[in-house]
Formats: structure tokens, sequence, C-alpha cells
């Protein structure tokens, strides 16, 4: 595997995690709004 191959990827999935991390939080912070709104 060549040097940018390997960079390319590992962007794709830094990429990948933050999407998965940016949709977790934003999972948490409705689902505390869901909880607080019926508090």
């Amino acid at each position: 595997m060549s040097i940018f191959l390997h960079m390319k990827h590992l962007l794709q999935l830094k990429q990948h995690l933050n999407l998965k991390t940016q949709n977790l939080s934003k999972n948490l912070l409705s689902g505390h709004e869901h909880v607080s709104g019926h508090a």
C-alpha cells in the first residue's frame, strides 16, 4: 500500500469517526432536551 493511499484511508476513517461522534452528541443532546422538557 502506498503512503498516499494509506493517508487517504486514515483521513476517511477520521471523518467517519467525526460523523459518528457528532451524531452521538446530537442524540445525547436531543435526549437530554426531551427529558428536561418532561421534567
